[in-house]
């Protein structure tokens, strides 16, 4: 097989893949749903699905049969087909990578990143919703840290082994957040930052939930709008080296700061935190200059939205609204709206 993984091959297969789980989603059996799919695919993607569906005939798995075609079917694609077989998800897998793997394939797609950056920035996603969703059901931090172990691409599962509390190893008394330390790579100053206050306020089920709702617009934003070349996004940032001033950035990537700083913001004091704890760790998404502008005036009495006007970098109509969340004592929804209101 020479066709390769263009921007272009990789919006038809997120296509497919979204019509495959919405048959699946619906009833519709495998072999079925990907004779169907196959009517609808190019000559490249019709063969393979031909094929998909003779070898899961033979009662062959659907990941077996995509491997001879590694050049338009990359790995982590392939992982989630095999953790869909094994647990009987494909159709709630299949809606939710191709969700995931669209913003590189809008407005022309953005593959310079490399599949190993992006299948990491995926999986961290994908762990942080998991993470999120069985905390919610009331299984403890470890056990599930077990459970993503084997729902994970073995790259990543080696780092949620890693995570794990052991016998005998002094880590075993850290937090999650100070084992998160050690994998920089992976885990940014924001990203661990934010585990530890819900560690701290012992609601890591809320907090994982909003830090996956924020890696999920920062994802979309960053690759849709190819903000970055060397990192997956702003809160993914595969351990680069942090932003000295706002002037480096692009018009792009000022966007996205002011949008995640303001949803971040309204996030964190929506679950309670105080203004100074919830807008230092906001802060972190910030270029050092204007961190440490805001962070040298930020108290809890402080006027928030002059200080904001202060640090030159977000629009009047955002700090006029934080001055009307002063005012009414809604600065969490303030920020929430503000955030709204830039997204392009």
């Amino acid at each position: 097989m020479t066709e390769q993984l263009t921007s272009a091959t990789l919006a038809e297969l997120i296509s497919l893949t979204r019509r495959f789980g919405t048959l699946l989603n619906v009833g519709v059996p495998i072999r079925q749903a990907l004779l169907a799919v196959a009517d609808d695919a190019s000559p490249a993607f019709r063969g393979m699905l031909q094929q998909a569906e003779a070898h899961v005939a033979q009662q062959g798995t659907l990941a077996g049969a995509l491997e001879p075609f590694p050049d338009i079917v990359p790995v982590i694609y392939r992982e989630w087909v095999r953790l869909g077989e094994d647990t009987g998800t494909l159709d709630v897998g299949a809606l939710e990578i191709a969700e995931l793997l669209s913003p590189l394939a809008t407005g022309g797609g953005d593959l310079a990143l490399g599949w190993e950056r992006i299948e990491s920035a995926i999986s961290l996603i994908q762990f942080t919703r998991r993470f999120a969703d069985l905390l919610e059901k009331g299984l403890e931090w470890w056990r599930i840290l077990v459970l993503l172990d084997y729902e994970s691409p073995p790259r990543f599962a080696h780092i949620i082994r890693e995570l794990l509390p052991k016998r005998d190893d002094p880590r075993a008394w850290y937090g999650l957040w100070q084992i998160m330390e050690q994998y920089p790579e992976t885990f940014s100053p924001f990203y661990r930052a934010v585990v530890r206050l819900g560690w701290e306020a012992r609601a890591m089920d809320e907090t994982m939930r909003n830090l996956a709702d924020l890696l999920i617009e920062d994802w979309t934003l960053s690759r849709s709008n190819r903000c970055y070349h060397d990192r997956a996004s702003l809160i993914i940032d595969h351990g680069a080296a942090p932003i000295a001033t706002w002037a480096e950035l692009t018009l792009a990537q000022q966007s996205l700061t002011t949008i995640l700083f303001c949803r971040a913001g309204s996030q964190l004091l929506a679950s309670g935190h105080q203004r100074t704890e919830a807008l230092a760790v906001a802060a972190l998404l910030l270029p050092q200059d204007k961190r440490e502008t805001l962070l040298a005036g930020l108290t809890e009495d402080c006027d928030l939205a002059q200080l904001l006007r202060e640090l030159a970098c977000f629009p009047a109509t955002v700090t006029t609204l934080i001055a009307a969340g002063q005012l009414s004592g809604r600065i969490e929804y303030a920020f929430n709206r503000a955030a709204e209101m830039l997204v392009p």
